[in-house]
């Protein structure tokens, strides 16, 4: 594993550079996924407060990626969990903890963090090398993801005691998306107009969940066929699997509300067929849409 054997400040890695490097990191844990290699553990979040774990009681989920080293998360006086490399560990918003990152079988410590709160979401790499309780840590600049919605709901899921196989499909999904997140920061291009008045759209005002390729285009007055084209040409993916995915997340969160039925959620969301829904709603979620429990939105 080579790549974990980083020697110098952060500020001397490009840009580029340190996106290869998340990138190397991403695909050695999906690696490990597929071949059963991963432990992956949730945290118990009916921990009561602790003042003692001030500040470290967050309102966001964070799941935490040990690459090399290992860390002791303490959730309360009586449990604490120890991560080594392989492990995965899910703290869901609002449990409380400390962090002890230390050397382990002569390695240095070294993690994968995601921290989602549901409006941002961002990656970073740690690593330390002297370990104490205030160690400064030799980090990786955050990096702003581009699919908030889609990894607090995707992060929400995993908090609900999924089997193995729907965990193991979850933390692939979440890691190609990753993966592909930082891609688009790699490329740094210069998207067309019409590609960034899209995506805002999709961030801000002026989108409907229900809207196709063709309102989107009347909106931004263009073509249909143009603005696909330029979209999957800049962005790197089609236009219609974007749309197919933030109507899914619609779905999620009406699901996840208890207001809605399976039927009910497919309509609104877009979909005339709940057989097709289901599908493609497992294969993003890794559930079935009646499995979708009430959140803590």
């Amino acid at each position: 594993m080579d790549f974990l054997k980083i020697d110098k400040n952060i500020n001397e890695y490009s840009q580029n550079e340190q996106i290869e490097i998340f990138q190397k990191c991403i695909h050695w844990v999906l690696e490990n996924i597929r071949s059963g290699k991963t432990r992956f553990i949730t945290a118990d979040s009916t921990q009561p407060w602790d003042p003692e774990l001030y500040p470290r009681h967050d309102f966001a989920h964070e799941l935490f990626f040990q690459l090399s080293g290992a860390c002791d998360f303490k959730c309360s006086n009586s449990l604490t969990y120890q991560l080594v490399p392989q492990d995965i560990l899910l703290i869901p918003r609002g449990t409380p903890h400390q962090e002890r990152p230390y050397n382990y079988n002569g390695e240095k410590f070294f993690n994968m963090v995601i921290n989602c709160n549901g409006i941002n979401t961002s990656v970073h790499l740690a690593q330390r090398d002297l370990i104490t309780k205030r160690a400064l840590g030799f980090w990786f600049k955050q990096n702003m993801l581009l699919m908030p919605t889609f990894y607090y709901n995707l992060l929400t899921t995993l908090n609900h005691h999924c089997t193995a196989e729907s965990t193991n499909a979850l933390l692939c999904s979440l890691l190609y998306q990753l993966d592909h997140d930082l891609q688009q920061k790699e490329s740094a291009r210069k998207y067309n107009p019409l590609v960034t008045q899209t995506l805002n759209l999709f961030k801000f005002s002026g989108y409907d969940p229900l809207d196709g390729v063709q309102e989107i285009a009347q909106k931004l007055q263009c073509s249909p066929n143009y603005l696909s084209a330029v979209f999957h040409r800049d962005y790197g993916r089609k236009l219609t699997d974007v749309l197919v995915e933030k109507r899914l997340d619609r779905a999620y969160e009406m699901l996840s509300s208890g207001k809605f039925n399976v039927a009910e959620t497919a309509f609104q969301s877009g979909f005339r067929d709940s057989s097709y829904f289901a599908r493609l709603f497992r294969q993003r979620f890794g559930i079935f849409p009646k499995q979708c429990k009430r959140s803590d939105f």
